[in-house]
């Protein structure tokens, strides 16, 4: 399947393709917060004698309970 920007929108949408223009989307953006969200993460993924189970840049999962402060 070819896709060509010239055709227009009423011609995609005959052949079952929406053209969407206008959506605003910063990539950069999203990289930097993943970025910054690891960087935060790790200071309770190395925390010594609690073994890290698993990690995501909003969540970890350790052996032990973390303290309340």
């Amino acid at each position: 399947m070819l896709y060509r920007d010239n055709l227009s929108n009423e011609e995609l949408d005959k052949r079952g393709h929406f053209k969407v223009t206008g959506v605003p989307s910063a990539v950069y953006i999203a990289a930097a917060i993943s970025g910054y969200a690891r960087i935060l993460i790790n200071k309770f993924k190395n925390i010594p004698e609690n073994t890290c189970y698993y990690s995501d840049t909003d969540s970890v999962i350790l052996q032990k309970e973390l303290p309340n402060n």
